[in-house]
């Protein structure tokens, strides 16, 4: 018997937007991240993937970048009922190891990003990456447009809900 292939996805991150300077909210893979560097003006959010190397983000100031590290994993589409943090409290009813071995996204993170927004300037541009460019970074540039009030990024298609979710749990 053989065995059925995952399709494809046709998703094709909006890697040309980080080009347009005057976007203040992009998102965008690693790779296109790390070929990019910082301008004054301009402040970064790294996401990578638990255990890996830092991305490598030249020009940037430290005060214009904050580094994140946690799974891109969706509790809700994974058939599991919303924790807002599955490590410090997880729901009762529910044996432990259903939140172990995934490093999820926590209030602790959101509540740096918050921070992290608020304490850059008003006409601050954003950038905002993960490994692919197409959920996490895609949910965290989504946030950072309402919670600033500013157009969202254009190409959003499959934002991570569980960021998206803890980011407006923690925003209020």
């Amino acid at each position: 018997m053989l065995a059925s292939r995952q399709p494809q996805s046709s998703f094709s991150p909006p890697e040309n937007q980080a080009l347009e300077p005057d976007l203040p909210v992009v998102f965008l893979s690693r790779k296109v991240a790390e070929a990019l560097p910082g301008t004054p003006g301009m402040a970064i959010i790294s996401i990578t993937n638990p255990g890996k190397r830092l991305a490598d983000l030249p020009g940037y100031l430290p005060t214009q970048v904050l580094r994140l590290s946690f799974d891109d994993a969706d509790e809700l589409a994974m058939g599991l009922p919303f924790c807002l943090d599955p490590v410090a409290a997880p729901l009762s009813g529910l044996p432990a190891w259903v939140w172990s071995g995934i490093e999820w996204f926590s209030p602790r993170q959101a509540e740096a990003i918050r921070v992290f927004v608020e304490r850059q300037s008003l006409d601050t541009r954003f950038r905002v990456h993960c490994e692919k460019g197409q959920s996490r970074s895609a949910a965290v540039a989504r946030w950072i447009a309402g919670y600033r009030k500013l157009p969202e990024p254009p190409g959003i298609s499959i934002p991570n809900g569980r960021v998206l979710r803890v980011l407006q749990q923690v925003s209020g």
